[in-house]
C-alpha cells in the first residue's frame, strides 16, 4: 500500500519517489529494501512507464534497530543506578543527569540541565576539578578518582567520591566526560569526628588506654606511649598484662 502511494504521487507530481520496505523471499525471510523511482512520461506527457531500482538494507536496519535498542537499555540503567551519573560536554555543560544525582543535590533534572559543573562544585574544590578534567583532555590519564564536596540546592556540602572518564569519537576528538558519583558524606563526617577524637585523645596529659572485655589494648594515647617508652606496634593486641608484672594486673583487675 505504501509503495503504491508513492507510485501513484510521484505521477501525479512528476518527482522521483523513495521509500523503505519491507519484501518476504520465497523461503520466507523478511528483508528491508530500499525502493527509488521515477515515471516516465510519453509525447502526451501522461505516464509511459516506472522506472526503478531495489537496494537491500537489511543489514542497515538491522544496526539501526540494534544501536537503539542498546539506546533504550543504556537510558533504563543510566536513569534507574543507584548512584549519581552524569555526562558532560568538554566544555563543563551538563549534557546529561541521572535522577540519584538530581536526588543527592536536591534539583530537578531540568534545573540540573542548565548547570555547568562549576556550577555545584564546592568553590575549594574547584581547583582540583578542572584539574583533572585538563589531565584527561590532555590524555595524561584515562580515568581519574577523586573526592570533592558539592553544594546542594539547600546549601548543604555534599561530600562525593567522584569517577570520570573521557570519551572520545573515532579522530580522538573529546566527545564527553562519562562521571559516577557516590555520596560518602556520612563516610567523611565519620572521619572528622574520628580527627577530632584522636586531637582531644592525644592532648591529654593522662594515660589513657582502651581494651576490650578481654583486656586486650585496643587503642592508647601518645603520652601513654611516651610514659612506657613503646609503640603502637609494640602494645596494640596484646593483653595489658604483658606490660606490667602480673600481680600487680591481679590488684589492678
Amino acid at each position: 500500500e505504501r509503495a503504491s502511494t508513492a507510485v501513484t504521487e510521484s505521477s501525479e507530481n512528476h518527482k522521483p519517489y523513495m521509500i523503505e520496505k519491507r519484501i518476504v523471499r520465497p523461503d520466507g525471510e523478511i528483508r528491508h529494501v530500499l525502493s527509488r523511482g521515477d515515471i516516465l512520461l510519453n509525447d502526451q506527457n501522461q505516464p509511459e512507464k516506472l522506472r526503478g531500482f531495489f537496494a537491500d538494507i537489511t543489514e542497515r536496519k538491522q544496526a539501526e534497530e540494534a544501536a537503539q535498542q542498546a539506546e533504550q537499555q543504556f537510558a533504563i540503567f543510566f536513569q534507574n543506578a543507584p548512584i549519581g551519573l552524569s555526562i558532560t560536554a568538554p566544555n563543563g555543560q551538563l549534557i546529561r543527569v541521572n535522577q540519584a544525582f538530581c536526588d543527592m543535590l536536591g534539583y530537578s533534572l531540568d534545573e540540573m540541565s542548565q548547570f555547568t559543573f562549576e556550577n555545584i562544585t564546592h568553590p575549594d574544590d574547584l581547583a582540583a576539578s578542572k584539574t583533572i578534567l585538563s589531565d584527561l583532555l590532555a590524555g595524561k590519564k584515562a580515568k581519574k578518582v577523586l573526592d570533592k564536596r558539592f553544594v546542594s540546592k539547600t546549601g548543604n556540602e555534599i561530600w562525593t567520591q567522584v569517577r570520570t572518564a573521557l570519551y572520545r569519537d573515532s579522530t580522538g576528538s573529546p566527545v564527553y566526560f562519562l562521571t559516577n558519583i557516590i555520596d560518602i558524606t556520612q563516610l567523611k563526617e565519620g572521619e572528622e569526628i574520628q580527627a577530632r577524637f584522636e586531637s582531644v585523645f592525644n592532648a591529654t596529659d593522662d594515660l589513657v588506654s582502651f581494651v576490650d572485655t578481654d583486656y586486650v589494648l585496643r587503642a592508647i594515647n601518645e603520652r601513654y606511649l611516651e610514659y612506657w617508652q613503646t609503640s603502637h606496634d609494640e602494645v596494640i593486641g596484646k593483653h595489658i598484662a604483658d606490660l606490667m608484672n602480673h600481680e600487680t594486673f591481679k590488684e589492678v583487675v
